[in-house]
């Protein structure tokens, strides 16, 4: 599928370390807009600014809890698609 146009945001603790580097490739072939954050304050100060049209949560991510984050953007942006992954 073709997602030029559709923002998603990664919220990944382990990014650093390249753990989300296929699904971050496989976005970047379907020519997604992709923002990739380590932690969930970071997710929630950046949604804050600017919309997306989907959050990818890691629910193992470092600081906030990932569902604690999927229950905040949700407040932020109540029609972003959200997901939750472990």
């Amino acid at each position: 599928p073709d997602l030029t146009g559709v923002s998603v945001l990664v919220v990944d603790g382990s990014a650093a370390t390249g753990g989300t580097l296929s699904t971050h490739a496989a976005l970047q072939h379907m020519k997604a807009d992709i923002v990739l954050v380590g932690d969930g304050a970071d997710a929630l100060a950046l949604a804050a600014k600017r919309p997306f049209d989907v959050a990818l949560i890691d629910d193992g991510s470092p600081g906030l809890d990932g569902l604690h984050v999927l229950r905040k953007l949700h407040e932020l942006r109540p029609f972003m698609g959200l997901v939750l992954y472990t």
